[in-house]
């Protein structure tokens, strides 16, 4: 039995800057820059039979993202387009366990069982790009080279156990050289292709490698109208693993998981095939839209878990899987009526998802099925002063290995509203009932969230009460399922709670 109390305090900033400047008629400097910071403290305070664990986490995540763009047009509807990019990623952990008993299976110092295990991931890219653009025979073409730098480190370090020492130095530097073409077949077709090489360099600590890549992508476009058409894509992919799937040691991750590397090298390559499908119809006629869209992953030598279970402890490890598939879709729909004041509007998506996870070096097959519906009827009533929505929301996950199946399913009326009850009064409500339902166990919660805004006549000041999911003034729960290489469990984790607020808003 485990009893826990969970606290968390997250700070989050985004900062941007878009600078543009015209010297000539015919060129133009961009500059681009986004900073965002975000710190985050939780602390999980827990009992476990006669063991009583306090684990604390404390994260600071940081990245800088800025380019320098110059574009110039040339005689003949020619372009030249160079960028400079600089990205630099730092996150930082500190990691602290306090317990009365032994955890993760180590061996303690009498009567100090506590963890302080630091984690720092960096990351540095530099990259330079140049396009140049023309017409060949009215069809357009670009000629583009990309050359990049990727310096990774990721280090760890815990006080007292030398055995989660780390430190991961990945360098890698690339040159991509290609071509874009656009054709138009016909009217109503057009057929855009896109073929590059990339010769990218490889360099541990210990360890030097040259690969050689080839990503061709394929886009085939039918128009029926201009608001009525089919497109279906197909690109190749490949994808490098980052420093810190690349460690020699393990990592703690809390009071029960310990991290480790499998098989996962320097040099392995994720590649997948991707297809897709996209549909777009739109009448203004009919006041008819239909949105759909179908992708296909097929993934070769993807990351997933090598998991091995005592009683208190889960290690996990990265580890290459032969493959991965994931199947996609979604379809929405939304119909205006003429003689009546409503429209209706529904969407139905379905996934699939289909990988191999380890359990003890033993190969498992995990499969994952999530679906959802929702239909909802919005009113258009000619008189503005009450408006309403209302619905059905209904979504489904099953998880499948070969240890066991495990299914929740949400179902969810709801209905909002807004009525203006005056000039300076109005009132606006959200009301939906959620219904969890696994096969274990089940729920319900009652969200109600209304809000009444008057405006002093003649004034600039506009006053508010807030209820926000006042039904719910104490923590209520709800059902969250997870599963993993040796397990798929089922979570009840309490929802905020409840308020009401009252404001006061002055226009200057």
């Amino acid at each position: 039995m485990e009893k826990r109390n969970t606290q968390e305090n997250s700070f989050f900033n985004i900062t941007s800057l878009d600078a543009t400047y015209k010297n000539t008629s015919n060129s133009l400097f961009t500059y681009k820059s986004i900073f965002s910071n975000f710190s985050k403290n939780s602390f999980v305070d827990l009992t476990i039979s006669n063991n009583k664990i306090n684990n604390e986490n404390n994260t600071v995540d940081f990245n800088f993202n800025h380019n320098l763009e110059y574009s110039l047009i040339l005689k003949k509807n020619k372009q030249l387009r160079i960028k400079v990019a600089q990205e630099i990623t730092n996150k930082a952990n500190d990691l602290n366990i306090d317990a009365n008993q032994p955890i993760l299976n180590l061996n303690f110092p009498p009567a100090n069982y506590t963890i302080a295990q630091n984690t720092n991931s960096k990351k540095q890219l530099l990259l330079l790009n140049s396009n140049f653009d023309f017409r060949l025979k009215d069809h357009p073409v670009s000629i583009f080279n990309e050359l990049s730098h990727k310096r990774e480190q990721f280090e760890s370090f815990e006080q007292q156990f030398s055995q989660f020492q780390n430190n991961v130095v990945l360098k890698s530097n690339s040159n991509t050289t290609g071509i874009s073409t656009k054709f138009e077949i016909g009217c109503k077709n057009s057929l855009t292709t896109t073929l590059s090489y990339s010769a990218v360099s490889l360099e541990t600590l210990r360890q030097q490698a040259t690969k050689q890549l080839f990503t061709p992508s394929i886009s085939l476009k039918t128009f029926f109208s201009k608001q009525h058409y089919i497109k279906l894509n197909y690109a190749l992919n490949n994808k490098l693993f980052g420093a810190e799937n690349l460690i020699e040691n393990k990592i703690i991750g809390d009071y029960r998981t310990i991290y480790g590397n499998n098989d996962v090298q320097y040099d392995a390559i994720n590649k997948n095939n991707q297809f897709g499908m996209e549909y777009f119809y739109n009448n203004l006629k009919r006041n008819l839209t239909i949105i759909s869209n179908i992708s296909y992953l097929e993934a070769s030598n993807p990351i997933t878990n090598n998991s091995f279970a005592t009683q208190n402890t889960n290690l996990i490890q990265y580890k290459l899987a032969p493959y991965e598939n994931f199947f996609n879709s979604f379809l929405f729909a939304e119909k205006q009526f003429k003689n009546f004041p409503f429209s209706v509007k529904g969407s139905v998506s379905y996934a699939i998802n289909n990988k191999n996870i380890f359990y003890e070096n033993q190969k498992n097959e995990l499969n994952t099925i999530s679906s959802t519906r929702y239909l909802g009827i919005i009113s258009r009533l000619k008189n503005k002063k009450i408006q309403f929505e209302t619905g059905l929301q209904y979504s489904k996950e099953t998880y499948t290995d070969s240890f066991a199946t495990n299914e929740l399913t949400i179902t969810s009326p709801y209905l909002n509203s807004s009525v203006q009850l005056s000039k300076s009064l109005s009132l606006t409500s959200t009301f939906s009932i959620m219904k969890y339902e696994s096969i274990s166990s089940k729920n319900t919660i009652t969200f109600f969230s209304p809000r009444l805004r008057y405006r002093i006549p003649n004034s600039k000041i506009e006053l508010s009460a807030i209820g926000n999911n006042i039904f719910n003034l104490k923590n209520n729960e709800q059902i969250t399922i997870s599963s993993a290489a040796n397990y798929n469990q089922q979570n009840r984790s309490q929802i905020l709670a409840g308020y009401y607020l009252l404001s006061a808003k002055l226009k200057l």
